[in-house]
């Protein structure tokens, strides 16, 4: 009996292991489909979206061209897993992924060969993928990384990178319009066709050498102090460049396209700024010098200054610009001695009315940002602490006061959502009393139509209208005063 319980004991738990190992392979994805590009690389489209694609030993550098997948499995594509171990063994190899809208949302490297120490890496065409989730062989160095068409709205990722030579940007059209650029470990960086930039501040980075090109909107680059090399070209808006103090050296091409440049500023002596040279590149790729950058200037006006300027700047024709502590012309809002101010694109600080960013602002004669009540052109306005101007019904002092479409405070009757009000002589709004003989509800608005008026016969006055209603066993505000009546109707 016992013989036979223990069998039936082992039949059972021989059952419970196959079907735990059954839901466990049922679990793991499938192969969806898989092939071999230009004898190349090798790939597997699993049924849980990886794409997984394993270099064979024959390359050092490659693009691996996803289309040749095919469109339908490619949209089921989630995330690519690319093995570069089998690479042909050197100590460096370049690899590139072509995503033709591929919407994978992570690439990983994998790489098992420790003799190699460096890649280079391009993406194209990959609008799902973020920055963030490029994920490189722990310990590999990066030559260089070039960006193709991507729809990154920042590059803050570039702190996660191992260090890079260069990073560069093609046509990434959706980065934001101010880009600031904090990382301390490219040493070159590119931006190139790249439509939505407006400004580039790098100052907070550690870039050696920048490249700007092609970017028509471009109107302000910030450079660090630590720059050596510059090349800005192809851009239609900027009227001003701010060299770095270490820059050495500019490509021949320098500030070409770019009508609009007209100033630039250099925070050193004119003997200074002479050294900095122009390079052209020979048959063997090295930098051959020439003459000073002034050459490329033209008729620009060029400011320099031995060290740091800063402050006001009269520009002698009415208006007035601010420096700050790197010696860039100060634009949108700044505060100084604890009053706003505002400047324009070009740097100029505007006066008296402004509209910024579709609110409106009032600046007054000296720049300074106005708040609180302001009588402007025999016209009262209100603005809020953030210079906001103040539109439509609005409390002010536990008060009920209207602004018009320009802002001005109204006064007296007027109509709004087919109800009338009316508003004293200092804008408040009357409420819970008499004006011109009609009563105001508590909330403002005039609903009961008899007029009354001030009567008067033997006995005294008394205040009442057509109705036959009149005031009496209390006081009431009539026109802005207090008056009391008695029990029969008459003003004490």
């Amino acid at each position: 009996m016992r013989t036979i319980g223990k069998i039936t004991g082992s039949f059972f738990a021989m059952i419970v292991v196959v079907s735990l190992f059954s839901m466990i392979v049922s679990a793991a994805p499938t192969v969806v489909t898989s092939g071999t590009v230009d004898n190349t690389y090798d790939y597997v489209l699993y049924s849980d979206g990886e794409l997984k694609i394993t270099y064979l030993e024959k390359h050092r550098s490659y693009t691996a061209d996803l289309k040749s997948i095919g469109t339908d499995y490619l949209n089921t594509v989630k995330t690519i897993t690319v093995d570069i171990t089998n690479f042909a063994n050197t100590s460096y190899m370049a690899v590139g992924l072509k995503g033709c809208n591929c919407p994978a949302t992570q690439v990983t490297f994998v790489n098992n060969k420790s003799t190699r120490k460096m890649m280079s890496a391009n993406f194209e065409e990959l609008p799902k993928l973020k920055g963030e989730n490029i994920f490189f062989p722990e310990g590999m160095k990066i030559e260089g990384i070039e960006f193709r068409e991507m729809t990154f709205t920042n590059v803050d990722f570039l702190n996660n990178y191992p260090e890079s030579y260069y990073i560069m940007f093609f046509r990434c059209n959706n980065l934001k319009k101010n880009l600031v650029v904090k990382t301390k470990k490219v040493d070159q960086l590119a931006f190139n066709s790249c439509s939505s930039l407006e400004t580039v501040d790098l100052s907070a980075s550690s870039v050696r050498i920048s490249y700007l090109t092609a970017s028509k909107n471009l109107s302000d680059v910030f450079y660090p102090d630590c720059s050596e090399e510059i090349y800005i070209a192809g851009t239609d808006k900027l009227k001003a460049v701010y060299l770095p103090s270490g820059v050495k050296s500019v490509y021949k091409t320098c500030f070409s396209e770019c009508p609009a440049l007209k100033e630039v500023y250099y925070p050193g002596t004119r003997a200074q700024l002479e050294k900095v040279k122009i390079y052209d590149i020979n048959t063997v790729s090295e930098h051959v010098m020439g003459d000073p950058i002034t050459s490329l200037m033209g008729n620009m006006k060029i400011r320099c200054f031995d060290g740091v300027r800063k402050g006001w700047v009269n520009n002698n024709n009415g208006t007035w610009s601010y420096l700050n502590n790197k010696s860039h012309l100060v634009k949108g809002w700044f505060q100084y001695n604890k009053s706003w101010y505002y400047f324009d694109q070009n740097g100029i600080m505007l006066t008296y009315w402004a509209e910024i960013d579709f609110n409106w602002y009032y600046l007054g004669s000296n720049g300074v940002m106005k708040t609180g009540w302001q009588l402007i052109n025999g016209k009262w306005y209100y603005f809020d602490s953030t210079g906001f101007m103040y539109l439509g019904w609005t409390s002010v002092g536990g008060k009920w006061y209207y602004f018009d479409s320009t802002g001005a405070m109204k006064t007296g009757w007027f109509s709004d959502a087919g109800k009338w009000y009316y508003l004293k002589s200092d804008g408040s709004m009357a409420s819970e009393e008499y004006c011109d003989g009609y009563w105001l509800n508590k909330d403002g608005s005039w609903t009961y139509k008899y007029r009354a008026s001030w009567r008067k016969n033997s006995t005294g006055w008394w205040y009442g209208d057509d109705s036959g209603w009149y005031a009496k066993n209390g006081s009431y505000k009539i026109d802005g005063k207090v008056y009391t009546f008695d029990s029969r109707g008459y003003m004490k």
